[in-house]
């Protein structure tokens, strides 16, 4: 059953494992504490009606509690995060919003947001409505908005100098190319 419901699924679990971690260092750790986790409970995976917000609650709910936990305990960290972290990241989706999860420039800037803030992106970016994301989240829907409306706006102005600056220099590629032939 886990093989069957869940194999499928993993790169969009280890996707939000990442997003939610506190520490880039101990996302390995994290993502198999849930899929310890799913496994435990997959008679009620089996059960549930939209399996994708399931999945995603009880990611969400395990990492923030270990995530608590080790700010509690003030625990060591293996390793500081590398350089080419982000590189490394899995493929989120098949879904055409997921482009934007390979582009590191993108998760750095999901990095500058909330926890909720970013949660609100991921979500609507895998094509859920303001309204399930409310009712998943037991927050208003009005609220939901103004974090989508928040998250768009501090990502736009931490990517807009950096994608225009790759633009200019796709333009002057371009450009240089034509002016060979």
């Amino acid at each position: 059953m886990f093989n069957t419901l869940i194999l499928p699924l993993l790169p969009r679990i280890k996707a939000w494992v990442v997003l939610s971690a506190d520490r880039r260092s101990e996302v390995d750790d994290l993502f198999q504490e849930v899929l310890i986790e799913i496994y435990r409970n997959i008679d009620q995976a089996a059960a549930a009606n939209d399996l994708i917000a399931w999945l995603y609650t009880l990611t969400r709910r395990k990492v923030n509690l270990l995530n608590h936990r080790h700010r509690d305990h003030e625990t060591l960290w293996a390793e500081a995060p590398t350089t080419n972290f982000f590189e490394q990241l899995p493929e989120t989706s098949n879904s055409s919003s997921s482009i934007h999860f390979h582009d590191p420039l993108f998760l750095r800037a999901l990095s500058h947001l909330s926890p909720l803030q970013r949660e609100v992106i991921i979500a609507r970016s895998d094509g859920e409505s303001q309204a399930l994301i409310a009712k998943r989240l037991g927050t208003p829907q009005p609220t939901i908005a103004r974090y989508e409306a928040e998250a768009r706006a501090l990502l736009e102005e931490y990517l807009r100098p950096a994608y225009e600056r790759k633009r200019r220099k796709a333009r002057l590629r371009r450009q240089r190319r034509e002016a060979r032939r």
